[in-house]
């Protein structure tokens, strides 16, 4: 398939050509790919390692102060059917524009393709340029201020011509990207308010070979063989995010080799580690003070189950100490979230507490599942009206 092509099979064609096709290119084991049609509908609750969830912000989340620096972090961006981008809300392009970086997982490569109307999208995907075009244009926030990582199990769907498309097109819109192998380090470095930081992003699964002899996408062993710490004091880094796609799809807790690969992860040298791949919320972990988001779920997909349709953002705060070590550490987070709705054939995305009752209750008692919500009341103050 063509760089440029916008012809696919998905799934839900019917055709067990496509049927076929998405069973041939699954990264999973062979019990897992047969349970996927299931998990896609029912996203499984099921705590297979025995993490304990916690709160969904710091002790006390403070507003941000002078002299720290705010990010945000957000999920999977998805084409969507139609390739119709999402209607974003105020609030929620108000809280990513408030942002001196928004960091979140791309997970199609671009293309220079036009938007297909009837478009159908299931295993293949291919971003026309437009799509995320019109994201950046409701938030507002300049590409300059965006990192997103290209590793993730689709990277390969356009084959290398149209990773290596996405690439450049994302060059060209002067976006910070991560995931892709420049032979020099798999971090990219970037300083706002005096706080430099550095990010890498690599994926534990592709669907599909990018049939190159040098696999241009990031894959754990270039972390593993990277030595961060050394990395960090050459180039003088204050603080080191990892953004692994991993674990298993609509699964809300992680299992024990993601769990153990994150204390690795997190030993070896990052201070923040925030996944993705699961397309739902699951709980995180503090290694020797040092957070790992296992995953945000997404920011918009091809989402089915309501689970699927929560939206989680990420808000942390980075101060840097002025004492003799010059630390850099996280000092408040929160976790705001929205919804994906659908109304005929438009979706947007809007705050959780402005959907109907039987929607937040649903999508509220999934989240307790997964984190702890002390400040419900508090923060949405919806309980009482339902």
């Amino acid at each position: 398939m063509s760089a440029n092509d916008t012809k696919h099979r998905p799934f839900f064609d019917g055709k067990l050509n496509g049927l076929w096709d998405s069973i041939k290119n699954s990264p999973y084991p062979l019990h897992y790919t047969l349970r996927w049609p299931w998990y896609f509908k029912n996203p499984s609750v099921r705590n297979h390692s025995g993490i304990k969830i916690k709160s969904d912000s710091f002790n006390t989340f403070v507003p941000i102060k002078k002299g720290d620096i705010k990010l945000l972090f957000a999920g999977d961006i998805m084409v969507l059917n139609g390739d119709k981008p999402p209607v974003l809300s105020p609030k929620l392009c108000n809280l990513i524009s408030s942002s001196d970086l928004f960091i979140a997982n791309l997970e199609a490569p671009l293309g220079n393709h036009k938007p297909v109307s009837d478009k159908k999208y299931a295993f293949r995907f291919h971003m026309p340029v437009e799509f995320l075009l019109n994201i950046q244009k409701q938030i507002g926030l300049p590409f300059k201020k965006w990192v997103l990582t290209n590793a993730n199990n689709h990277s390969g769907d356009m084959g290398v011509d149209g990773f290596n498309t996405s690439i450049h097109l994302l060059e060209a819109l002067g976006v910070n990207h991560v995931g892709h192998r420049d032979f020099t380090s798999p971090f990219r470095i970037i300083e706002t308010q005096g706080i430099k930081i550095a990010v890498a992003g690599w994926t534990h699964w592709l669907n599909r070979d990018l049939n190159s002899t040098v696999q241009p996408v990031i894959i754990p062993s270039d972390i593993n063989h990277t030595d961060i710490n050394r990395f960090k004091q050459e180039n003088a880094v204050d603080f080191v995010i990892g953004l692994p796609h991993w674990e298993f799809e609509f699964q809300h807790f992680p299992k024990k080799n993601t769990r153990k690969s994150g204390n690795i992860f997190s030993q070896i040298g990052f201070d923040l580690l925030v996944g993705s791949h699961p397309h739902v919320l699951q709980p995180y972990e503090i290694f020797d003070d040092r957070y790992c988001f296992y995953s945000l779920g997404n920011f918009c997909g091809l989402g089915v189950a309501k689970p699927v349709k929560i939206i989680p953002l990420l808000e942390l705060h980075l101060t840097k100490s002025m004492d003799t070590d010059t630390k850099t550490s996280i000092s408040s987070f929160k976790i705001h979230y929205f919804y994906q709705h659908h109304h005929g054939d438009t979706i947007s995305i809007v705050p959780l507490e402005e959907m109907s009752c039987d929607v937040k209750l649903a999508a509220e008692t999934r989240i307790n599942k997964v984190m702890e919500r002390k400040n419900l009341q508090s923060d949405n103050r919806w309980s009482q009206a339902c």
